[in-house]
């Protein structure tokens, strides 16, 4: 039975280190997804700045579209980060070296007070109350790990789609740059037409005036 036990112990005590490892491999990922999500923060942030509203253009309702859906994608995906960080249940711990020598204080003055046959082997309490620990924070822990795996891939999805409406968006962005160089270009030749034409009829008037 001890050999038993033994093995029990050894199975939970590598799942619930298994599990432990796991989650140092999602704490890891939640440190590239808050990356990402800051560069796109900072691309929504450039886009915004050439929102239009007072000049509705097909390409300026594309851009305020696609930034409002980049926007609405970077918000939900900050939320799934946040639960995958600190949403869920905290992880189970086994007992502490403290509270395991109190134990077999415990199991050594219970043996001093009963007969002999019903003496309690103390390293077999000891392993029997480890295993019992290892495999309810083992199992707890993976559900826990679950959630927030699922967290993280919704997370991801959703940069992911940012990341697609960030590309979109700058195309009617750089749409709405073209047309503001172009209207500046004309505006410009306009003013230097008028400046002529101006000239012109400055000249003109001179010569009539000079003209005896």
């Amino acid at each position: 039975m001890e050999d038993v036990n033994r093995v029990l112990l050894d199975v939970y005590k590598d799942l619930y280190y298994h599990e432990d490892e796991k989650l140092d491999r999602v704490g890891g990922r939640a440190g590239v997804l808050l990356a990402v999500a800051s560069l796109l923060g900072g691309a929504l942030t450039f886009y915004m700045s050439g929102v239009q509203l007072s000049q509705m253009t097909v390409a300026s309702s594309f851009h305020l579209v696609f930034v409002v859906l980049m926007a609405m994608s970077l918000v939900v995906a900050i939320r799934y980060m946040i639960m995958m960080m600190t949403g869920y249940e905290a992880y189970r711990v086994v007992a502490s070296a403290e509270a395991l020598g109190d134990y077999a204080e415990q199991v050594v003055e219970y043996n001093l007070q009963v007969d002999k046959k019903d003496q309690k082997d103390v390293r077999q309490e000891i392993d029997e109350l480890l295993a019992h620990q290892y495999r309810e924070a083992a199992t707890h822990n993976r559900q826990v790990n679950a959630q927030r795996s699922k967290a993280y891939h919704d997370a991801l999805k959703c940069l992911i789609a940012a990341l697609v409406l960030a590309t979109l968006t700058a195309i009617p962005y750089f749409v709405m740059q073209q047309t503001k160089e172009a209207y500046k270009v004309e505006i410009i030749n306009l003013h230097e037409g008028n400046n002529e034409q101006g000239s012109g009829e400055a000249e003109t008037e001179t010569a009539g005036t000079e003209t005896p």
